[in-house]
């Protein structure tokens, strides 16, 4: 190979092979990198997807659902999230009290007797705070980064019983 016009190229030949080695350097680097990203963005993602079902499933309660309408709205939300619907924690208790006692959520919400219409609701008060609580493991995009494999996205959202 020859030199550039009006350069003197004294070392060009020891030179030749410096970029395969400063690529061959930083390489690993940057796979490193990108693989994070990509790792953080799939938490994130079923992170955010979680938190959306578990809030959805917690109107659904406030507005006085069923617990199979609650369950199936929770489930429905998070399909796109790995291990769903068979890994979901759903958790669903009721605080018939004032805010006087701190929100203890220790009864476990069930359904009421169907109306004379037939619709079942759930057995919540009018104002009960209802708390929903959705649990799962997340399963991480890559096995590299091994602090993500055994992370559990955890959601938790209550809301009032409309009447």
């Amino acid at each position: 190979m020859r030199c550039p016009r009006g350069i003197k190229c004294t070392n060009y030949k020891k030179r030749k092979g410096q970029a395969l080695v400063e690529f061959a350097l930083v390489l690993p680097f940057l796979i490193i990198l990108i693989l994070g990203i990509m790792e953080f963005g799939w938490l994130t993602k079923n992170q955010l997807a979680v938190a959306n079902a578990t809030r959805e499933g917690a109107r659904a309660a406030a507005l006085g659902k069923s617990i199979s309408e609650i369950t199936t709205t929770i489930q429905n939300g998070t399909t796109g999230v790995p291990g769903s619907p068979a890994n979901l924690t759903i958790l669903i208790k009721r605080d018939d009290n004032d805010a006087s006692n701190g929100y203890n959520y220790t009864i476990d919400l069930g359904d009421a007797a169907a109306d004379s219409d037939g619709v079942v609701k759930n057995d919540a008060p009018a104002g009960a705070m209802i708390q929903v609580k959705v649990s799962i493991m997340n399963q991480p995009l890559t096995a590299f980064f091994s602090f993500l494999t055994n992370r559990t996205i955890s959601v938790s959202v209550a809301m009032r019983r409309e009447p």
